[in-house]
């Protein structure tokens, strides 16, 4: 995560109140993340939109066929 802030990816991270006093109470929704190991050993970090509920709130408006 450092990593990512460092190369102005993330931002610095926040206390709940913090963003309280930037977005309101409930007018925010925390990005939960985790760190996978790849096979060569790099270390990858994952953002699950899904478990923070944030892919609820997201619509796609085209459809890509492959």
């Amino acid at each position: 995560m450092v990593k990512e802030q460092e190369a102005g990816h993330l931002s610095v991270a926040y206390t709940m109140d913090e963003v309280n006093a930037m977005f309101g109470i409930g007018g925010w929704r925390p990005l939960p993340m985790f760190v996978v190991e790849q096979a060569s050993g790099k270390l990858r970090l994952i953002s699950d939109a899904k478990l923070g509920e944030q892919n609820d709130w997201s619509s796609e408006e085209e459809t890509i066929y492959t």
